[in-house]
């Protein structure tokens, strides 16, 4: 069954660098990541598949997510490991642009 998830992170970077960000703390977390052709990121892990597409929206860098189940998988772990990276993403690019400034 497929599901749709979807989350907005309050950031003003560029996408492609909050997608490099989000790419790596999920690689450190086990989940298998690779670029798509129809999507951003293509992800593996917990027996289930996401698929992740990031555009910019009024409140900020939104990631929408389809994700994929097998017989034996946990969607909720994956879920919860994207929103995990996606929010330390966040993190890391905020500190860094107010330290820039300081």
């Amino acid at each position: 069954m497929t599901t749709w998830r979807r989350w907005v992170f309050e950031i003003r970077a560029p996408a492609d660098e909050f997608l490099e960000r989000l790419g790596r703390g999920l690689a450190v977390r086990g989940i298998h990541v690779e670029p798509g052709e129809h999507f951003d990121l293509i992800l593996r892990g917990f027996g289930a598949r996401a698929f992740l597409q990031a555009r910019w929206v009024d409140e900020g860098l939104e990631v929408r997510a389809k994700l994929k189940a097998g017989l034996f998988s946990s969607k909720p772990a994956l879920e919860r490991v994207i929103l995990d990276a996606g929010r330390e993403a966040q993190a890391e690019l905020t500190f860094e642009k107010g330290a820039r400034r300081a």
